[in-house]
């Protein structure tokens, strides 16, 4: 996509539609850039996609891995973002489908994802650049205390069935028995 005097009044529609979305910040200064016959700092932007509502979740994209240190974004054959290669990824798996990862950035900052099942229901998230980057050790608090949370809903539900709060139950003991001091081995 590419911004013109002869295709302005197009590129400003298409992004005029999006800008009372989420994605507000970059489709205002877009059209302002835009109208002001800025468009070559537009056209540095509208390279990130083939539409307007792709060159905006790109650009966001973009600006949540740069925060991890990431710096190569080409876009992928249907003109994504690809998802990152996160360094020193770690997966702790507390069975039935129960996990987190967590993951760090070329610049040493790290991140979670985490994996949630009690065979009725579930939630999953990959490792996360939207999140705020933070140390290896808070990365692994974060992930226990959002599994955690999760498990201990399912549990308190009045509705759910006795076999899922079962799955959370043992889970939730998986987890504290993982949050326990390890015991240093001497020899």
């Amino acid at each position: 996509m590419q911004v013109t005097i002869k295709n302005k009044e197009r590129v400003l529609n298409q992004f005029d539609f999006l800008k009372n979305r989420d994605e507000d910040s970059i489709c205002n200064l877009l059209i302002v850039k835009i109208q002001n016959g800025d468009f070559e700092f537009a056209n540095k932007i509208l390279q990130y996609g083939f539409d307007a509502r792709q060159v905006v979740m790109n650009y966001e994209h973009i600006q949540a891995l740069k925060k991890f240190g990431f710096s190569d974004f080409t876009l992928g054959e249907f003109g994504w973002i690809p998802h990152p290669d996160w360094l020193n990824v770690e997966t702790v798996e507390f069975g039935d489908r129960n996990y987190f990862e967590i993951g760090q950035g070329p610049n040493g900052k790290w991140t979670y994802g985490c994996n949630a099942s009690n065979n009725t229901s579930g939630y999953g998230c990959g490792l996360n650049e939207y999140i705020d980057p933070m140390t290896k050790d808070a990365a692994i608090k974060e992930a226990i205390s959002e599994l955690k949370q999760w498990h201990e809903k399912q549990v308190s539900q009045e509705w759910k069935e006795e076999a899922a709060k079962n799955t959370s139950r043992r889970i939730l003991a998986k987890i504290k028995e993982y949050q326990k001091p390890k015991q240093a081995v001497l020899f």
